[in-house]
């Protein structure tokens, strides 16, 4: 059994939060060598989602950067929550809680979860200073930049682990969400965050020559003033099309049986996208997806299950016409998408894949070598 702390600030929810739920939720339901601690500033969505997946949860505090003694006092309850574990390692994910609450592991093996590719940001260059034993990477495109931050550390890479999806009826699902048996929808699920191109996705709507009926849902609640301004824009953007084409569903707990309602997923982001849990997810549940070509989502999406376009309206709704008007290209791509979600992503693969990471940090071996970066 390896005893794992999760350091985490708390307060947001998207594909890392999903990640860790989904972890939980395996280490719940299963017979597993992982006995898991989640340590963070803040309560929120994420907190209750992993007690209710049974996992342990500590707060330790509110902490800002602008507020050095509350730093200091969250990396001392930290510390004070790892020993009383018994912690063998520690994964810190994403660098507000290496920065932050780093510190505070110092007497263990402490990892770095690497979510988002290293930039030039100040919490960026504060991470390098962290002390690492490993880094973990959600993709070889977030792997690249690792050496930015921590030149002469261990490199891994293990993809996210994704359930498989719930058996359930496509037909009574589409029905109890209202949904007419010639209709077809189009769905993007993801933060309000302007590089995930709802905007370019909106656009692209009023493009569309299909024929055929079709409606679009997007998912994602907006909390920040950031995100509440975006939405207004694609309100906005949405106001041309046709009455009842577009709708708008804020925050939802029931992304599951979206995606088994869906008949495309549509995410054409305008800045690379690290990994894209939200791809694998749309996969596993049979759903095409129109992305473009940048990040990790080319280590995802290929001609088997969908389509790769380049990040202008026209393009993206020429992606749309095909998928909307050929339902056998449709129905191809759904049946090949749950066995490649598997492939990339199966439960079982990830979590041995990260077990013998942290396995490794435990017993203190790893020099870094070539093979490290593809593990």
């Amino acid at each position: 059994m390896i005893r794992v702390a999760h350091l985490n600030a708390g307060n947001l929810y998207g594909g890392i939060e999903s990640f860790l739920v989904t972890l939980a939720r395996i280490a719940a339901s299963r017979r597993t060598q992982l006995d898991q601690l989640f340590l963070f500033a803040y309560e929120g969505r994420f907190s209750e989602e992993l007690r209710r997946a049974g996992a342990t949860v500590r707060m330790v505090g509110p902490a800002r950067l602008s507020r050095p003694w509350s730093i200091w006092s969250a990396q001392r309850r930290v510390r004070s929550a790892l020993s009383e574990f018994a912690t063998d390692v520690v994964l810190a994910h994403d660098t507000w809680p290496l920065v932050v609450l780093g510190r505070g592991a110092r007497e263990h093996p402490l990892v770095y979860y690497q979510h988002m590719p290293a930039g030039e940001a100040l919490l960026d260059k504060l991470a390098g200073a962290v002390s690492v034993q490993a880094v973990v990477a959600n993709s070889y495109f977030t792997s690249a930049s690792a050496s930015k931050l921590f030149p002469r550390v261990p490199v891994h890479v293990v993809r996210y682990p994704v359930l498989a999806a719930a058996k359930s009826s496509r037909a009574s699902v589409r029905a109890a969400l209202g949904i007419a048996p010639d209709e077809l929808v189009i769905l993007q699920v993801s933060r309000l965050q302007r590089w995930k191109g709802q905007l370019l996705h909106l656009s692209a709507l009023r493009y569309l020559k299909s024929g055929r009926r079709w409606r679009a849902w997007f998912v994602g609640g907006a909390a920040r003033a950031s995100e509440n301004k975006l939405l207004e824009e694609m309100r906005k953007t949405a106001a041309p099309l046709p009455p009842g084409r577009v709708s708008f569903l804020g925050e939802r707990s029931d992304v599951p049986l979206l995606m088994r309602a869906a008949d495309v997923f549509c995410q054409p982001n305008v800045g690379p996208e690290p990994f894209g849990l939200v791809f694998v997810e749309a996969l596993t549940a049979g759903v095409p997806v129109v992305t473009t070509r940048m990040g990790g989502a080319l280590e995802i999406v290929d001609e088997s299950v969908g389509v790769t376009t380049e990040p202008t309206a026209e393009a993206v709704a020429a992606a749309l016409d095909l998928l909307l008007e050929d339902d056998g290209l449709r129905a191809r791509l759904s049946a090949a998408g749950p066995e490649r979600a598997e492939r990339l992503c199966g439960s079982e693969a990830c979590l041995s894949s990260l077990l013998t990471v942290l396995e490794r940090r435990v017993q203190g071996t790893g020099t870094r070598t070539a093979a490290d970066r593809w593990d």
